[in-house]
C-alpha cells in the first residue's frame, strides 16, 4: 500500500494501525457454514523518498521480517540499522544452504540418565554447526532457516544417519547405550522420519523394531532406538 501525500497525523502509522484494528474484528464465512474467524497481520513500513523504488520496497519488506520476528500483529517503521541485521541475516541463510555439503555439522552426545540408579542408560544427539568463520552456530538461529528451505529434511536424515552409525559403533565395542535424536518438527511432518528409520537403523545393525517416535510442543520432535525406556531422559 502507497501512503502518497498524506495530510492525516502520523501518515502511514496511522492508516496501518487502522488496517490491524480492522482486521481483529472477527468476520463470517458464510461458505464454511457461518464459522467465525479472526487473522491478524504483520506491517513494515518504510518512509521517504529512495532513488530507486524498489529500495523502498526492499526496506518496507525488511520492516516487515521484523515485524514478524516481534510476534506479529503489529506494525514495524525500518530504520536503517535493520538493514545490517537483514544483509547477515542473507548471509547466514546462504551459509546453510552449504554448510551440508562441506561437512560442517557434526553430533555431539549428551548422557542420559536413570535418576533412581545414577546410571548411564543412553546418549541423547545433539546437532552443532561449526562455521568456519562464526564458529559454533547456536540451533536456534539455523534450524527455522533449514525448516524453510526445505534442507531440514536432507540434514534430518543425515543425523539419523549418523546416529545409528555411531550407536552401531559403541555397540560393537561393547557399550549397548540407547540413543535418542532429536528431529525436527518440520521433517516429522513431511514424514522423512518413520519410513527411513528402519532402514537407517538396519543398515547400521541396530535394532529397527525397538524404534520409535515422539512429538514434543517444542521444536523438536524425539526418534529412539531404545533397548530398554529410562527412568528419566533429561
Amino acid at each position: 500500500m502507497l501512503v502518497e501525500d498524506s495530510t492525516l497525523d502520523g501518515g502511514a502509522e496511522l492508516v496501518a494501525h487502522r488496517i490491524l484494528a480492522a482486521l481483529r474484528e472477527p468476520f463470517v464465512l458464510r461458505l464454511a457454514g457461518g464459522k467465525e474467524v479472526r487473522v491478524t497481520a504483520s506491517i513494515g513500513i518504510a518512509h521517504g523518498l529512495r532513488d530507486n523504488p524498489n529500495d523502498l520496497l526492499r526496506d518496507a519488506d525488511v520492516a516487515l521480517y521484523e515485524a514478524k520476528a516481534a510476534g506479529k500483529d503489529r506494525y514495524v517503521v525500518f530504520e536503517p540499522a535493520m538493514q545490517a541485521v537483514a544483509q547477515q541475516r542473507r548471509s547466514l541463510e546462504f551459509d546453510v544452504r552449504i554448510a551440508l555439503e562441506r561437512e560442517q555439522y557434526a553430533l555431539v552426545y549428551q548422557p542420559i540418565f536413570d535418576l533412581r540408579t545414577g546410571a548411564v542408560t543412553g546418549l541423547e544427539a545433539l546437532l552443532r554447526w561449526h562455521h568456519p568463520e562464526r564458529g559454533v552456530v547456536d540451533p536456534e538461529h539455523y534450524i527455522p532457516i533449514l525448516e524453510r528451505n526445505g534442507q531440514i529434511v536432507d540434514v534430518g536424515r543425515w543425523v539419523l544417519r549418523e546416529a545409528c552409525r555411531q550407536m552401531q559403533t559403541w555397540h560393537a565395542q561393547g557399550y549397548p547405550l540407547d540413543v535418542s535424536v532429536n528431529v525436527s518438527r518440520g521433517a516429522a511432518r513431511l514424514g522423512v522420519v518413520r519410513p527411513r528409520r528402519a532402514r537407517r537403523a538396519g543398515r547400521h545393525g541396530a535394532r529397527p523394531d525397538h524404534g520409535s517416535c515422539s512429538r514434543s510442543p517444542r521444536r523438536p520432535s524425539c526418534a529412539t532406538w531404545p533397548r530398554r525406556a529410562p527412568a528419566c531422559r533429561r
